[in-house]
């Protein structure tokens, strides 16, 4: 069985990317209904033979969904991909009104939700006999802070699911009982709780895989992350896991029903060797195109796990992947002094300047590639032909 005509829908950046290459490269004919949002950049890639353009609102309450199915008529699409939670549930519960045949690479309604819960996956992360953090579940301003002694801080906070407390935020540090006491007196409403885990600095331990409708399990390999910025993936390469994280890994994503692509995070201790828990994505997502640098072609591991006729490659283990456009904002905060305790590894600023020069000339790009330049530059904010989304594109 060969690809043919997959649609993705996601914003144009490089997880989108990766999978437009991936399966371009192998001869399909690849879609996108692109999400944006105004002054995003036309898409542009030799491997993309169409698209049109939504903002996320019209996609979950206009007429988005109309426009989308339309388009996957008239594309022929045989494959489904979502790069967002919330398009993936939107899609589920409408897939009686999707074309006739095509496959759906992404979980559905119900496990998607589950997923989306860290409490949920901390209880079952806890049940398989993986690593956890301590971690406290703050429910509001009522919360009984004397449970937290001097040695528990700094605590990295994060919503225990996205978008669960408003104001929304991802991740951050409380240094002591008064600055938590402040940053949760300053949330106004509690949808989910706040997860408290003492915060590690150490680096971040990435297994990226996929896993079939009928429960094939493909790809699950590992990936570290020497390097963060903002908290997030600035340098990675793969990594050896143990067998029993794999194995824990394959039972984690059977429990929930995951299909297609998936990630899990870990932090992980050097000197002990312990992957610490962190959370499962059930997506494509910011370190997709960075492995995909290092040999690791997610998407077609999906498509592998699909059934699909494809050598997935080998992964590279001496390559150390990044990304020129973060590698120029950490030099720019690192020049600056805004540097936070977010960014690992706390070395000196003089050299984390030179390690972020070595970086631009030694690291491999995550977008970057000889065959698709123009993909390239649109990404790095050089337009070819300067082209700009406006509210919306053509139907």
């Amino acid at each position: 069985m060969r690809i043919k005509n997959p649609i993705i829908i996601s914003q144009f950046g490089p997880p989108a990317l990766a999978a437009i290459r991936s399966w371009g490269r192998r001869g399909a004919r690849v879609g996108l209904i692109q999400i944006v949002a105004e002054g995003e950049p036309v898409p542009q890639s030799r491997y993309l033979a169409d698209h049109i353009a939504m903002t996320a609102d019209d996609l979950l309450n206009g007429d988005g969904l109309a426009r989308a199915i339309t388009f996957m008529r008239d594309f022929g699409a045989d494959i489904l991909l979502p790069i967002n939670e919330q398009f993936a549930c939107l899609l589920d519960e409408n897939r009686h009104l999707l074309p006739a045949g095509i496959k759906l690479m992404f979980s559905g309604a119900e496990a998607t939700r589950a997923v989306l819960s860290k409490s949920r996956q901390i209880e079952t992360a806890r049940r398989l006999g993986m690593c956890l953090l301590p971690t406290w579940e703050i429910g509001g301003g009522n919360f009984d802070f004397s449970v937290f002694s001097a040695e528990d801080f700094p605590l990295c906070l994060r919503p225990a699911k996205p978008g669960g407390v408003r104001p929304s935020f991802k991740v951050q540090i409380a240094r002591s009982t008064k600055e938590l006491d402040a940053f949760i007196g300053g949330i106004k409403q509690f949808g989910s709780p706040v997860l408290a885990q003492p915060f590690t600095n150490v680096p971040n331990l990435v297994v990226h895989g996929a896993r079939g409708p009928d429960g094939t399990a493909c790809g699950v390999e590992g990936f570290i992350v020497a390097r963060k910025f903002e908290g997030v993936t600035l340098t990675i390469r793969p990594f050896a896991i143990s067998d029993e994280l794999r194995r824990q890994c394959m039972a984690f994503v059977e429990e929930f029903k995951v299909i297609g692509p998936y990630h899990f995070e870990f932090l992980y201790d050097p000197a002990t060797g312990t992957p610490w828990f962190l959370e499962l994505n059930s997506r494509l997502g910011g370190t997709t195109a960075k492995v995909m640098s290092c040999g690791y072609d997610e998407p077609a591991w999906a498509l592998k796990a699909f059934g699909y006729d494809v050598d997935p490659g080998r992964t590279r283990t001496d390559v150390t992947a990044s990304s020129k456009k973060a590698i120029g904002k950490f030099l720019l905060s690192a020049l600056k002094g805004k540097l936070t305790p977010l960014d690992y590894p706390d070395e000196p600023r003089w050299k984390r300047i030179v390690m972020a020069l070595y970086g631009f000339a030694a690291w491999r790009d995550d977008v970057f590639a000889w065959d698709d330049l123009p993909a390239a530059m649109t990404l790095y904010g050089l337009t070819l032909n300067g082209k700009k989304q406006v509210e919306k594109v053509r139907t």
